[in-house]
């Protein structure tokens, strides 16, 4: 006689890595010469004026630096991205003459958007 043996599937482990993996799409970001030599946020700068900012965000690829920057931007900010020497990319919101308003904006930001933020200088 013989005997029917019904097998149960395997589970494969999964990596540990694989938990804290982020899966995203990449994104292509195409511009054209005239867009990069054209500066993209014209500020008229008063000699020795400093100006400040108020940074939310700092990383090491683009791509999510840019989704960042867009759903900043979808919730009404003026938000852009710079790129440090070491390739870091930040994100960054408005441009304000006096540290005080930075200071009340990056407040706002904190409580209303629930991001970390600081304000910084151009």
């Amino acid at each position: 006689m013989s005997t029917l043996v019904t097998k149960k599937p395997v589970k494969l482990p999964v990596p540990m890595n694989a938990l804290r993996a982020t899966l995203v799409e990449p994104v292509v970001v195409i511009e054209s010469k005239e867009s990069r030599l054209k500066p993209r946020h014209s500020v008229a700068k008063r000699k020795g004026a400093h100006l400040y900012t108020i940074q939310v965000g700092a990383y090491k690829t683009k791509a999510y630096a840019r989704k960042l920057e867009r759903s900043l931007q979808k919730k009404g900010y003026d938000a852009f991205v710079t790129r440090s020497g070491k390739n870091i990319y930040r994100v960054q919101i408005d441009r304000f003459d006096r540290k005080e308003d930075a200071v009340k904006m990056a407040q706002r930001i904190r409580s209303k958007e629930k991001l970390k933020n600081f304000v910084t200088r151009l």
